[in-house]
């Protein structure tokens, strides 16, 4: 019934932004009701239409999945050559990725974010993120304390304080990896000014103990144990870990693949 509603706007020539936008609301519905095949050929006819068009886009990243390789060609199709392309929509395309444990394809398209929106601080914490858990340790520190040079000029307090507590602690397991326990030591202090005062104890304290001792935890049954960021053992835990702990944009799900290599440095 909304389908034929909106029938006038499906077929709207004289408008492409207006019918894109019908066709993307119409794919919403029929997703909604669990029909996937259709609301891709509805983001599909949406993007013929207007191939700038985010809705389409944003669609599509909620389609996309193994069962539907389909929809990756249609968000790959609206970022090639489209020089008006959202870094968020990018961005969120790089936490798919992610979610699909595609750790190569996602670091790609994080550099292209940093790249080409050099001013927006969550690509540089998320690939940072990443090349620290490859071993990639400067551009490691160059991504994340870039992260911290932006977020503290430009996002909200809240934000911020989230965001600069997980740099501040990724800093921290960078400067260990490089037996710096001293500096592993200064970054742990920031994550304590970055939180603001509180009750108890740092996570992360409980997590690496004193400098020179990571990995010293808390017994198991213990709520710091559940509270606390966990230590990784290998790099498929590192990297479940890693994913759902970036600030999310509400688009994407959850999938499993393969695991990447690692490049020490």
């Amino acid at each position: 019934m909304v389908e034929a509603a909106l029938g006038n706007y499906l077929n709207n020539s004289a408008s492409t932004s207006l019918a894109s936008t019908a066709w993307t609301t119409v794919g919403r519905m029929r997703l909604a009701a669990g029909d996937t095949s259709d609301a891709l050929e509805a983001a599909k006819r949406g993007q013929a239409i207007d191939a700038r068009a985010e809705g389409p886009a944003l669609l599509t990243l909620e389609l996309m999945n193994p069962k539907l390789p389909e929809a990756e060609s249609l968000i790959q199709k609206y970022l090639a050559g489209n020089a008006k392309a959202l870094p968020e929509i990018r961005m969120t395309y790089a936490r798919v990725l992610l979610d699909l444990q595609r750790y190569a394809e996602a670091t790609a398209q994080l550099q292209i974010v940093t790249r080409e929106k050099p001013d927006y601080p969550e690509g540089w914490l998320v690939l940072g993120s990443l090349q620290l858990q490859d071993n990639q340790l400067v551009q490691a520190q160059t991504s994340l304390e870039r992260y911290v040079a932006l977020a503290l000029q430009q996002t909200s307090e809240a934000e911020r304080n989230r965001g600069l507590a997980q740099a501040y602690l990724s800093l921290s397991q960078l400067a260990e990896k490089r037996k710096d326990y001293a500096a592993a030591e200064g970054w742990l202090n920031k994550i304590d000014n970055a939180s603001g005062p509180g009750p108890g104890t740092n996570p992360a304290r409980l997590h690496f103990g004193k400098p020179g001792q990571a990995g010293r935890r808390p017994p198991a049954d213990s709520p710091a144990a559940r509270t606390q960021p966990r230590r990784c053992t290998a790099e498929t835990q590192c990297r479940s870990w890693l994913a759902p702990r970036v600030q999310a944009i509400p688009v994407g799900a959850r999938h499993a693949g393969a695991s990447p290599g690692q490049n020490a440095q």
